[in-house]
């Protein structure tokens, strides 16, 4: 019987019509910040390419794993998602890609286009950050924030068992800026890197 099971379900994958998506194309080609951009996936991955990004949060008790959501209305995307992002907004000009990392982890390479902003920026405490919220799309009047023009972002760290994103989310969300421009690409540098797509500025 767990036979007869199991050939009907390789039935039903193999006859799979055209409607339903296998596999899509890892790849993206696009114009940013005047260069020509092309992010591709490469057919081997060199496991040492993986281990710059193994980090884990420094101080963090076990179980170290950031939570799949980065809080209510976030959404978590995935290595495409983030590509299609790349290729529409980031392309336009209407939408960032945005490095949570020390530039000291990022100076281990980096998603092509994305933009260094440090979560420890946007800390009360840094006399920087009404101008990088600005550079967001916001909008400061008399002491408050106005996010009605803020750019839809993507934000990334090293990956799951690091908390630099979510916590730059969290800031964001705090201070007003709409949720449903905030995604959280949780995979990170780490996941990026296992499926050999395109790091730029890696260490040799």
């Amino acid at each position: 019987m767990i036979v007869g099971r199991s050939a009907l379900l390789a039935s039903l994958i193999c006859s799979a019509g055209p409607g339903i998506a296998v596999a899509q194309d890892a790849a993206a080609s696009f114009r940013y910040d005047g260069r020509d951009l092309s992010i591709r996936q490469s057919a081997t991955v060199d496991p040492a390419s993986i281990v710059p990004f193994l980090r884990r949060e420094e101080g963090c008790d076990d179980p170290c794993v950031a939570p799949l959501s980065a809080g209510d209305g976030i959404a978590t995307v995935d290595e495409l998602t983030v590509l299609g992002f790349l290729r529409g907004a980031v392309a336009r000009g209407d939408g960032l890609l945005i490095d949570a990392r020390s530039p000291d982890r990022r100076s281990q390479g980096a998603i092509p286009a994305s933009v260094n902003v440090p979560v420890t920026l946007l800390g009360a405490d840094n006399p920087y950050r009404v101008e990088i919220l600005l550079a967001l799309g916001a909008r400061e009047m008399e002491g408050a924030f106005n996010f009605a023009d803020a750019l839809p972002l993507t934000i990334y760290d090293d990956g799951p068992a690091t908390f630099d994103a979510p916590r730059m989310i969290a800031t964001l969300a705090d201070l007003g800026y709409p949720v449903d421009r905030l995604s959280y690409y949780r995979g990170g540098l780490r996941d990026w890197a296992a499926l050999g797509l395109t790091i730029e500025g890696a260490r040799e």
